[in-house]
C-alpha cells in the first residue's frame, strides 16, 4: 500500500527509517558513553575490588600432637604480621604500605594482602600458652600444639616382648 501525501500515517519502512536513522544512533551514542565510563574505571581504579582476594588462603593441617595453620601471603615480611589469641580466638592481620609507585596504576588485580585480618576460634584441645609462628617463603605457619591430655587420650601404644 503507498502512501498518499493526504495520508498521515507513517509506513513501516518509515518507521524502521526513523528507528535507524535517530533512535538506533541514540542507542549507539548510550553505548560509546557508557564504554567510555567503563574504561576508565576498568583502567584508573581497583576496578572489581569485590571479586579481588584481600585475605591470603588458609590449610589447617591436624596431627596427633597438635595443629598447623599455613596462611599464603606471599611478598610480606614477618614484621608485617602480628597474631594474638583473646578469649580462645586467633587472630592474624597484617598490613603494609602499597608497592605502588606514585603514578602507577593498576591494571588487573587479583590480590591484594595490603592489609586483613583473620580469626578462628581454638579448638579445646588446642595448647594455647605454647602457640608459635614462623614466616618462611612466603608462608605464615602457625602451629598450635595439643594439649598433652589429649595426645594422651588417642592412647599410647604398648611394646609387647
Amino acid at each position: 500500500m503507498e502512501n498518499s501525501g493526504n495520508d498521515k500515517r507513517k509506513s513501516f519502512f518509515d518507521v524502521i527509517d526513523e528507528f535507524l536513522n535517530k533512535d538506533f544512533r541514540d542507542l549507539g551514542k548510550e553505548m560509546r558513553d557508557f564504554g567510555k565510563e567503563f574504561k576508565k574505571e576498568f583502567h584508573n581504579k581497583n576496578w572489581g575490588h569485590d571479586w579481588v582476594k584481600t585475605y591470603p588462603l588458609l590449610n589447617v593441617i591436624e596431627a596427633a600432637d597438635g595443629y598447623r595453620l599455613e596462611l599464603a601471603a606471599p611478598g610480606l615480611q614477618k614484621e608485617n604480621f602480628k597474631v594474638s589469641i583473646k578469649d580462645n580466638e586467633l587472630k592474624i592481620w597484617a598490613e603494609v604500605e602499597s608497592s605502588l609507585a606514585e603514578g602507577e596504576n593498576y591494571r588487573k588485580r587479583e590480590f591484594n594482602f595490603n592489609k586483613f585480618q583473620r580469626a578462628y576460634t581454638l579448638p579445646d584441645d588446642v595448647n594455647s600458652e605454647a602457640i608459635g609462628a614462623k614466616y618462611e617463603n612466603g608462608i605464615l605457619i602457625v602451629t598450635l600444639p595439643k594439649k598433652v591430655q589429649a595426645q594422651d587420650e588417642a592412647g599410647i601404644e604398648i611394646k609387647i616382648d
